[in-house]
């Protein structure tokens, strides 16, 4: 915390705090604490929209390669992700990872694992979320970080997605019948 404290680089902080936020706030969510008030839903959506953003950046970088190297060299994403991250991994090609292997894409991360996690249990976020609101767009999105999951290539994110998807149908009715939907292309 010190650390942080004494930085003067307020992108880094503002990474920093929000990567250190989601995780406990989705831990929250999916075991459906009671103590979600109107404060504590905006950034639980911010989160939600922030990953599936990055979602939406996995399937495009899915579809076209090409885009995805050329996505790491435009400002924006320095701002998004960390400069000496990207020089490292575009200056070492032994390093497989997403941004190199046609197979993978991550979309703001490096690594489709870490991709792969972060849309699972952004996918938990969203379908907590769901169960305690029941806003349809929320159950959408959560079912699209599903479907990504999946898209990233990561073969580890295979099992997650089908162990989510499982477990997610049993807790809410009428959620089986859409998993092959979600899985139909993958």
């Amino acid at each position: 915390v010190l650390v942080i404290a004494l930085r003067t680089d307020k992108v880094f902080l503002t990474k920093i705090l929000f990567y250190n936020a989601f995780f406990p706030a989705v831990l929250l969510t999916a075991y459906r604490l009671e103590i979600l008030e109107k404060s504590w839903k905006t950034p639980l959506y911010v989160a939600l929209a922030f990953a599936t953003f990055n979602a939406i950046l996995i399937f495009i970088f899915r579809a076209y390669q090409p885009l995805e190297q050329a996505f790491y060299e435009i400002p924006i994403a320095k701002l998004l992700i960390n400069p000496n991250r990207i020089a490292h991994t575009l200056a070492n090609p032994e390093f497989v990872n997403s941004f190199i292997d046609p197979r993978k894409a991550g979309g703001l991360f490096p690594n489709a694992n870490y991709a792969a996690v972060f849309s699972g249990v952004a996918c938990l976020l969203g379908s907590g979320l769901y169960m305690l609101t029941r806003n349809k767009w929320l159950l959408m999105a959560g079912l699209f970080l599903l479907a990504a999951i999946p898209a990233t290539g990561s073969k580890a994110g295979y099992l997650a997605a089908i162990i989510i998807g499982l477990w997610l149908a049993s807790r809410m009715r009428g959620l089986l019948r859409l998993l092959p939907i979600v899985f139909l292309g993958f």
